[in-house]
């Protein structure tokens, strides 16, 4: 954040638009985060359904 010795008319827009810049990397890095996550969990039950003992794996996954 920048600061300045008097206030002008663009003072407020300026600091909005400067603490601001950056967010959509912020949204787009929580985004791709979800969506790992999401595939990861999807893929690990995936995975479960395959063993002998299924119902036990997937309560030990559900734990974890």
């Amino acid at each position: 954040m920048h600061m300045l010795k008097r206030c002008s008319p663009t003072y407020h827009r300026d600091l909005i638009y400067q603490d601001f810049h950056y967010t959509w990397h912020l949204y787009s890095f929580v985004l791709c985060s979800f969506s790992l996550e999401l595939w990861y969990n999807t893929i690990l039950v995936l995975l479960t359904g395959y063993m002998k003992n299924a119902d036990i794996a997937l309560d030990a996954l559900s734990i974890w």
